[in-house]
Protein backbone atom coordinates (compact mmCIF):
# COMPACT_ATOMS: atom_id res chain seq x y z
CA UNK A 1 0.00 0.00 0.00
CA UNK A 2 1.75 3.34 -0.97
CA UNK A 3 0.79 5.86 1.79
CA UNK A 4 1.89 9.77 0.80
CA UNK A 5 2.07 12.37 3.81
CA UNK A 6 3.34 16.13 3.97
CA UNK A 7 6.07 16.62 6.44
CA UNK A 8 7.59 20.01 7.06
CA UNK A 9 10.37 21.59 9.70
CA UNK A 10 8.44 20.71 12.36
CA UNK A 11 7.22 17.22 11.83
CA UNK A 12 8.86 14.32 13.98
CA UNK A 13 10.16 11.99 11.38
CA UNK A 14 10.15 8.87 14.04
CA UNK A 15 6.80 9.51 14.67
CA UNK A 16 6.01 8.96 10.91
CA UNK A 17 7.85 5.98 10.67
CA UNK A 18 6.06 4.60 13.80
CA UNK A 19 2.68 5.31 12.73
CA UNK A 20 3.39 3.45 9.77
CA UNK A 21 4.79 0.53 11.21
CA UNK A 22 1.55 0.66 13.67
CA UNK A 23 -0.88 1.00 10.76
CA UNK A 24 0.46 -1.23 8.23
CA UNK A 25 2.96 -3.50 10.15
CA UNK A 26 6.43 -2.28 8.95
CA UNK A 27 8.08 0.17 6.72
CA UNK A 28 9.83 -1.07 3.56
CA UNK A 29 9.78 1.84 1.72
CA UNK A 30 10.88 5.39 1.75
CA UNK A 31 10.81 8.14 0.03
CA UNK A 32 12.28 11.46 1.55
CA UNK A 33 11.49 14.86 -0.37
CA UNK A 34 12.44 17.95 1.02
CA UNK A 35 13.61 21.24 -1.03
CA UNK A 36 13.58 24.32 -0.99
CA UNK A 37 15.19 27.41 -3.31
CA UNK A 38 17.27 29.63 -2.24
CA UNK A 39 18.80 33.01 -2.85
CA UNK A 40 22.11 33.36 -5.20
CA UNK A 41 25.86 33.65 -3.46
CA UNK A 42 25.75 37.36 -3.57
CA UNK A 43 22.28 38.14 -1.78
CA UNK A 44 22.61 34.86 0.52
CA UNK A 45 21.34 35.66 4.01
CA UNK A 46 23.23 33.74 6.33
CA UNK A 47 20.80 34.06 8.60
CA UNK A 48 18.36 32.40 6.18
CA UNK A 49 20.35 29.50 6.24
CA UNK A 50 19.77 27.21 9.26
CA UNK A 51 15.76 26.91 7.97
CA UNK A 52 17.53 26.07 4.81
CA UNK A 53 19.93 23.41 6.28
CA UNK A 54 16.92 22.04 8.15
CA UNK A 55 14.52 21.78 5.19
CA UNK A 56 16.70 20.51 2.55
CA UNK A 57 19.36 18.21 4.77
CA UNK A 58 18.37 17.22 8.49
CA UNK A 59 14.67 16.54 7.77
CA UNK A 60 16.39 14.06 4.54
CA UNK A 61 18.83 12.48 7.27
CA UNK A 62 16.14 12.63 9.98
CA UNK A 63 13.69 10.39 7.69
CA UNK A 64 16.55 7.98 6.17
CA UNK A 65 17.77 7.63 10.02
CA UNK A 66 14.36 6.24 11.29
CA UNK A 67 13.02 4.56 8.07
CA UNK A 68 16.63 2.75 8.22
CA UNK A 69 15.84 1.84 12.19
CA UNK A 70 12.52 0.42 11.44
CA UNK A 71 13.58 -1.29 8.14
CA UNK A 72 16.62 -3.35 10.17
CA UNK A 73 14.44 -3.51 13.19
CA UNK A 74 11.64 -5.06 11.02
CA UNK A 75 13.94 -7.98 9.31
CA UNK A 76 12.37 -7.28 5.59
CA UNK A 77 14.65 -5.19 3.50
CA UNK A 78 13.90 -2.18 2.22
CA UNK A 79 14.24 0.75 0.14
CA UNK A 80 15.01 4.61 0.82
CA UNK A 81 14.89 7.01 -2.13
CA UNK A 82 15.76 10.36 -1.64
CA UNK A 83 15.16 13.68 -3.71
CA UNK A 84 17.91 15.26 -4.95
CA UNK A 85 17.98 17.45 -8.21
CA UNK A 86 20.23 18.16 -11.31
CA UNK A 87 19.98 21.58 -9.84
CA UNK A 88 23.06 20.27 -7.91
CA UNK A 89 24.75 20.05 -11.10
CA UNK A 90 23.75 23.26 -12.91
CA UNK A 91 23.26 25.89 -10.05
CA UNK A 92 21.59 27.87 -11.79
CA UNK A 93 22.79 30.86 -9.23
CA UNK A 94 20.97 28.72 -6.38
CA UNK A 95 23.83 28.69 -3.90
CA UNK A 96 21.91 26.65 -1.22
CA UNK A 97 19.58 25.18 -3.38
CA UNK A 98 22.81 23.76 -5.27
CA UNK A 99 24.96 22.70 -2.18
CA UNK A 100 22.07 21.34 -0.04
CA UNK A 101 21.42 18.58 -2.84
CA UNK A 102 24.82 17.82 -2.99
CA UNK A 103 24.75 16.57 0.69
CA UNK A 104 21.44 14.70 -0.11
CA UNK A 105 23.49 12.58 -2.85
CA UNK A 106 26.62 12.28 -0.37
CA UNK A 107 23.60 10.98 1.84
CA UNK A 108 22.08 8.46 -0.13
CA UNK A 109 25.65 6.86 -1.03
CA UNK A 110 26.82 6.84 2.65
CA UNK A 111 23.56 5.56 3.46
CA UNK A 112 23.68 2.67 0.88
CA UNK A 113 27.02 1.57 2.46
CA UNK A 114 25.99 1.61 5.60
CA UNK A 115 22.36 0.10 5.55
CA UNK A 116 22.88 -2.69 2.48
CA UNK A 117 24.33 -5.28 5.16
CA UNK A 118 20.43 -5.21 6.46
CA UNK A 119 18.89 -5.36 2.86
CA UNK A 120 18.18 -1.80 2.44
CA UNK A 121 19.34 0.04 -0.62
CA UNK A 122 19.41 3.64 -0.75
CA UNK A 123 18.69 5.45 -3.87
CA UNK A 124 18.42 9.54 -5.19
CA UNK A 125 16.66 10.28 -7.88
CA UNK A 126 16.63 14.06 -9.49
CA UNK A 127 14.34 15.38 -11.49
CA UNK A 128 14.77 18.78 -13.30
CA UNK A 129 11.66 21.08 -13.19
CA UNK A 130 12.14 22.12 -17.00
CA UNK A 131 12.02 17.63 -17.54
CA UNK A 132 8.69 17.94 -16.16
CA UNK A 133 6.73 20.47 -17.32
CA UNK A 134 7.97 19.29 -21.15
CA UNK A 135 6.61 15.91 -20.25
CA UNK A 136 3.96 14.58 -19.05
CA UNK A 137 3.58 16.18 -15.75
CA UNK A 138 5.49 14.27 -13.03
CA UNK A 139 4.61 10.55 -14.09
CA UNK A 140 8.04 10.06 -15.36
CA UNK A 141 9.46 10.89 -11.86
CA UNK A 142 6.80 9.22 -10.32
CA UNK A 143 7.78 5.63 -12.72
CA UNK A 144 11.39 5.96 -11.67
CA UNK A 145 10.85 6.21 -8.29
CA UNK A 146 8.38 3.24 -8.43
CA UNK A 147 11.25 1.36 -10.16
CA UNK A 148 13.81 2.65 -7.33
CA UNK A 149 11.69 1.34 -4.99
CA UNK A 150 10.35 -2.18 -6.60
CA UNK A 151 12.27 -4.86 -6.26
CA UNK A 152 13.29 -4.71 -9.66
CA UNK A 153 16.17 -2.43 -8.77
CA UNK A 154 17.12 -5.01 -6.21
CA UNK A 155 20.61 -4.51 -7.48
CA UNK A 156 21.04 -0.48 -7.39
CA UNK A 157 21.84 0.76 -4.53
CA UNK A 158 23.52 4.23 -3.62
CA UNK A 159 22.85 5.92 -7.45
CA UNK A 160 21.74 8.78 -8.30
CA UNK A 161 19.13 8.31 -11.45
CA UNK A 162 18.69 11.36 -13.20
CA UNK A 163 15.49 12.01 -14.98
CA UNK A 164 15.67 15.10 -16.80
CA UNK A 165 14.67 14.71 -20.48
CA UNK A 166 17.64 15.25 -21.57
CA UNK A 167 17.98 18.31 -19.98
CA UNK A 168 22.08 18.35 -18.65
CA UNK A 169 23.26 16.97 -21.88
CA UNK A 170 21.82 19.94 -23.75
CA UNK A 171 22.55 22.71 -21.19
Amino acid sequence: MVQFRSLDVQVNCQALVRSTVQAHGHLNVMLCNAGMVSENILDLQLSKFDCLMALNVQDVVACVKHAARSVVKGRVGGSIVCAGSVGRDCGGGRTNYCMLKHAVVGLVRSASVLSGAHGIRANCISPCAVATQLTSGMAHVTEAVLFLASHVSQFMTGHDLVVDGGYLLRH
